[in-house]
């Protein structure tokens, strides 16, 4: 498997989307197109829905998203369609990554295993009504 990355979260600023796009489309174009990569399976990393669909459009297997659906109100609607034909993985992520480091986002009031899973199932139960 080949997992790429749409999104940096290290980044000062995000990406748009279609910058992302711009950014991710022609390396997924020559991946499928080179004999030694053309059959691997390809994961995309990103929190929007339009870079998730015409990724997945593209050739992307898998679409990993660190938001669980929180940073783009697009994005479980998006995934929701392609499903059960495309994998979604749901990461869990408080704030957006420039804040998600804050000591407001690390506090976790009945321990970090409880609050994430909680906060997690907020999108996994719009993930599965949609």
């Amino acid at each position: 498997m080949i997992h790429y990355l749409g999104t940096f979260l290290h980044r000062a600023t995000l990406l748009s989307p279609e910058d992302e796009l711009a950014r991710v489309l022609p390396v997924i174009s020559a991946l499928k197109g080179s004999e030694a990569t053309r059959s691997a399976l390809l994961s995309i990393d990103t929190f929007y829905g339009q870079v998730a669909a015409a990724t997945v459009k593209a050739g992307v297997h898998i679409v990993n998203d660190v938001s669980a659906g929180t940073l783009d109100e697009s994005m479980l609607p998006t995934v929701s369609a392609m499903a059960p034909h495309v994998p979604y993985t749901m990461m869990h992520m408080r704030g957006n990554p420039q804040t998600m480091q804050s000591d407001q986002h690390l506090t976790y009031t009945n321990g970090v295993v409880e609050d994430a899973a909680v906060e997690v199932n907020f999108s996994l139960f719009y993930f599965t009504v949609h």
